[in-house]
């Protein structure tokens, strides 16, 4: 894959809902429309050349098949150009605008380059055009949608109360553990340490006279995630009063003791209530988009021409 195209590939992922450019040279189905809109006919050299900038070029024979080989694949794929094309046409209408400053601005922003096309290489000014008419055309739609489509969407304080309320199980928090430990730097003592706890010896006393650790063998309390991973695993099987074996952590090595083990507790509402407000307008805006492109697809009304897309169009299931 060319590198403007793996670009633009991270780019689709970081917006939503990506936009068709302007065509390219001539392509084969470049005589066969696909697609009206408001009098404007799209070809299907544009969904081919959509495709390849979404996708990508097979790169070998080991390559996936195009999605045209997939008649369910390529059908959804459809489905959302047609949306988006549509999604163009309205912000066209609304006289939506973005600068050529605020391109570069966003390019510069994500880490992508900015540059010229080279006239002196056609193919290569034809690739730098697409590629930045793509981008305006992404920020155009965002803009759209941020001005007219989603700019009311809102989460109300009593939505996420009552989001938090009714689903307990999503804010459970971590198993809380009781531990002593038994911190040094050479195995071998580490070893030797383990072997007398096995036959008896004062975990505590152990603890004073060898643990490099300030705690010095007391208890202490800790959430199992906040332990390192190895160190968790190392204390997951325990029951209580039970030593581990010696656990080797960056070096280092533990021998813990569990002495209680407590159950999961509820999160504050105040530490999670940022992530609720998110999942909730997340949901909220994809579901005031679905409806407004429902509405958008009836008020336009698109004619679409399935009998010159290279695969036999398939409904999606339940539409």
């Amino acid at each position: 894959m060319h590198a403007p195209r793996r670009l633009l590939l991270a780019l689709l992922v970081m917006v939503a809902w990506p936009v068709a450019c302007a065509r390219a040279a001539p392509r084969a189905g470049a005589d066969k429309p696909v697609l009206e809109v408001d009098s404007l006919v799209i070809y299907l050299d544009e969904f081919q050349q959509y495709l390849q900038d979404t996708l990508g070029e097979a790169e070998d024979e080991e390559s996936p098949q195009p999605p045209e080989s997939d008649p369910a694949t390529a059908s959804r794929l459809f489905d959302q150009f047609v949306e988006e094309q549509l999604l163009l046409a309205k912000a066209h209408s609304q006289g939506v605008q973005v600068s050529d400053a605020e391109v570069k601005t966003y390019l510069e922003t994500q880490g992508l380059p900015e540059s010229e096309p080279d006239s002196s290489d056609p193919a290569r000014a034809t690739s730098t055009e697409r590629f930045q008419s793509r981008v305006r055309n992404t920020l155009l739609v965002q803009r759209f949608k941020d001005q007219f489509v989603l700019k009311d969407v809102r989460v109300t304080p009593d939505e996420i109360e009552t989001f938090f309320r009714e689903h307990p199980a999503e804010f459970q928090g971590f198993s809380r553990v009781v531990l002593r430990q038994i911190l040094v730097d050479e195995e071998p003592l580490a070893k030797r340490i383990r072997s007398e706890l096995g036959q008896g010896a004062s975990f505590q006393e152990l603890a004073e006279r060898h643990s490099l650790a300030p705690d010095k063998g007391e208890a202490r309390q800790y959430a199992e995630g906040d332990l390192p991973e190895d160190l968790q695993a190392a204390i997951a099987g325990l029951a209580e009063g039970q030593i581990s074996e010696v656990v080797n952590s960056g070096g280092r090595f533990h021998i813990f003791r569990l002495e209680a083990r407590h159950g999961k507790s509820l999160q504050a509402l105040d530490d999670v209530r940022e992530r609720i407000e998110f999942k909730l307008l997340r949901r909220k805006m994809d579901e005031t988009m679905a409806r407004y492109l429902s509405d958008l697809r009836a008020e336009s009304s698109p004619r679409i021409y399935y009998e010159n897309l290279p695969f036999t169009y398939r409904p999606e299931s339940g539409a």
